[in-house]
């Protein structure tokens, strides 16, 4: 509960999607962290394996809270709940074409801007695309 209230709102999740695909340096820097505020919330020894604490306070760590984050994004640009300029970022599939394509009935998106690669566009488009049509 401490944890959700003032960690997370303000270290982890403002802005994940911009820069949770930062260099590795830094990610660890931010999980070095997270696990020793569980180690404390716990009172766990500070050699303490952080698997089972976060397993246990349902909290997940950097790069799966990205992922998360990303995932919960691309369908909220699906549902058209995302706000306009994001949503203008992506594109189906089948609406570049009406050719019956691989991936074009199920909607993939294509990523507009080739520079943006590096960004949640390109990682938001390939978790989306992996999903089954079912």
């Amino acid at each position: 509960m401490i944890y959700r209230s003032l960690n997370m709102p303000y270290a982890i999740s403002y802005g994940i999607c911009v820069w949770g695909r930062a260099a590795k340096s830094y990610i660890s820097k931010l999980l070095v962290l997270k696990k020793r505020a569980l180690r404390l919330i716990y009172s766990a020894p500070s050699d303490a394996h952080a698997v089972p604490l976060f397993i246990e306070s349902k909290i997940l760590p950097v790069n799966m809270f990205y992922f998360d984050t990303v995932a919960n994004l691309m369908h909220d640009i699906w549902k058209g709940l995302a706000p306009s300029p994001i949503r203008a970022l992506f594109t189906r599939s089948n609406e570049i074409h009406g050719y019956n394509t691989k991936h074009g009935a199920k909607g993939n998106y294509i990523r507009k801007f080739k520079f943006l690669n590096a960004l949640f566009s390109r990682t938001g488009a390939m978790l989306w695309n992996q999903i089954p049509p079912n």
